[in-house]
């Protein structure tokens, strides 16, 4: 059983706006971890930030790899980076907009109706569900159909599992803990560790 934490305000002052929430996620996944090719079932932590169009995600392999995925929503860019080796690939990706619904109508996102699930425990509090189907790509961590559950003060999805298109195997994400409030800016700039072409650059 996966560990309970809480969901939290970071200190010093109010939060953000609920309709832009900027979050910062402790949570383990299932699926989409280059460093997981042929141990596509096995779970691994990540640290999510997002805030505004910015999103990063660090994770590590099986032998402790350490990589970071960069997007910048407003540029359409995002880089994956191995920290170990230094390689930067740029790539396509939503960066994490998946993981943000709006409370009145966390459906919206699906061509089907939406139905109830049993309410799930993540992070310490206990967090309505949803059953959906027919997403075409569009349901959290790129699902078509699947549950998910969101802490309904912000509309962020804090767990998930489902299929994607084509594929049989099962991606999941189980949020740990939460804390909302402002980030710095420089946690979405790539690492300095790394050397970048002006051309991989996301902003």
């Amino acid at each position: 059983m996966l560990p309970l934490a809480v969901v939290a305000e970071a200190p010093g002052g109010a939060g953000p706006d609920p309709a832009t929430p900027a979050f910062t996620m402790q949570a383990f996944m299932i699926g989409a971890n280059p460093f997981y090719a042929g141990e596509h079932g096995a779970p691994f932590p990540v640290t999510l930030y997002m805030q505004g169009d910015s999103t990063r995600m660090d994770f590590s392999g099986p032998s402790g790899q350490r990589g970071v995925m960069l997007h910048d929503g407003a540029a359409g860019k995002g880089l994956l980076i191995s920290l170990d080796d230094g390689i930067v690939v740029p790539m396509e990706s939503p960066g994490l907009a998946d993981l943000l619904v709006d409370p009145e109508d966390p459906c919206a996102f699906s061509g089907y109706r939406c139905r109830p699930v049993e309410p799930r425990t993540v992070a310490g509090k206990s967090m309505p569900g949803w059953r959906y189907r027919g997403a075409d790509g569009r349901g959290p961590g790129g699902t078509s159909e699947g549950e998910f559950w969101i802490d309904p003060s912000r509309g962020v999805v804090v767990a998930y599992r489902g299929l994607r298109d084509g594929w049989d195997r099962p991606y999941e994400l189980h949020a740990i803990s939460i804390t909302y409030g402002q980030l710095p800016a420089a946690i979405f700039d790539a690492p300095q560790v790394v050397e970048l072409d002006a051309g991989d650059t996301p902003g």
